[in-house]
């Protein structure tokens, strides 16, 4: 019962110790994948604020064109290389941290960034197209360049792409503080919950420490009195066979011994009383035949 007692205890103990070790990975985990969701809401706000910028340059570049009429199209070609490396950055992280997310609201953010960013595609290609044919020459009054200049990237065909760029931006924002809201929430619970089954742990290590050693010391103690007792060849007061099964059976057994050697000394005494009393016939046996000589 004792080892059994024991067993148990020690089998609590790692239970516990695997519950808490899979509750720290799965927190751990959990923890870095919304670490992982600020890094990216992060990133993708920064491509964001590039991309817009870019669009300003774009701006920049057409002015110039328009007041200049300089013909160098490797700047207006640069940035929207730029512009599209910017987009295709937003798609990759969306598609790999976003989409399949595990979280509730991940998948309904990739789907509104993924539409905003198609759409930011289609009118980047629509203004790529208009600026690279003809139709930026046929511009001739300067109320014409000017009103082109003015809408370009924050108004084209009837779009507001500063509008959407701006959704964009406060959308990554807000994803970015929500993703750090919930690192921070679960690195709160990673910690209570360390505290916890440590806590949890530690007392019932202690209560079943302190049990089973009280048992053993009774028991013990027990076998103490007994075999003091036996010492001084008193056979009054058996041990008690009680507490658990292996310390009940140790008793039943050194009260077995302690009535094989009582026994053993009953009979060694009628032994030597037998002996005695032998020896006490001859002696007088031996003095009656030396009267008799006399």
């Amino acid at each position: 019962m004792y080892q059994r007692k024991l067993v148990i205890v020690l089998s609590v103990f790692l239970a516990l110790v695997v519950v808490q070790t899979l509750a720290t990975l799965w927190s751990f985990h959990t923890l870095n994948q919304h670490n992982e969701r600020s890094r990216a809401a992060q990133q993708m706000l920064t491509h964001i604020v590039h991309f817009r910028a870019d669009a300003k340059r774009l701006q920049v570049w057409l002015a110039d064109f328009i007041i200049t009429e300089k013909r160098d199209f490797s700047l207006r070609d640069e940035l929207f290389q730029r512009m599209s490396f910017q987009l295709q950055q937003i798609d990759r992280l969306n598609e790999t941290v976003f989409a399949s997310s595990p979280f509730q609201s991940d998948p309904d953010f990739s789907a509104r960034v993924n539409q905003k960013s198609l759409f930011l595609r289609e009118n980047m290609t629509a203004l790529e197209q208009a600026l690279q044919s003809r139709q930026i020459n046929q511009l001739h009054s300067d109320a014409e360049r000017w009103q082109t200049l003015v809408t370009l990237v924050d108004k084209f065909q009837g779009s507001d792409i500063a509008s959407i760029v701006y959704d964009l931006t406060q959308l990554h924002t807000d994803k970015s503080i929500q993703a750090d809201q919930d690192a921070a929430a679960m690195s709160r619970f990673l910690l209570i919950s360390l505290v916890s089954v440590s806590v949890i742990s530690l007392a019932l290590f202690i209560s079943m420490s302190l049990y089973l050693t009280r048992q053993l010391s009774q028991s013990l103690g027990q076998l103490s009195l007994g075999a003091e007792r036996i010492k001084q060849a008193d056979f009054s007061q058996p041990i008690p066979e009680t507490g658990s099964r292996e310390f009940a059976h140790l008793a039943k057994a050194f009260n077995q011994m302690s009535e094989s050697l009582k026994e053993s000394m009953l009979q060694q005494k009628r032994l030597q009383n037998v002996t005695e009393e032998k020896s006490a016939r001859t002696n007088r046996s031996t003095s009656a035949c030396g009267q008799s000589t006399l």
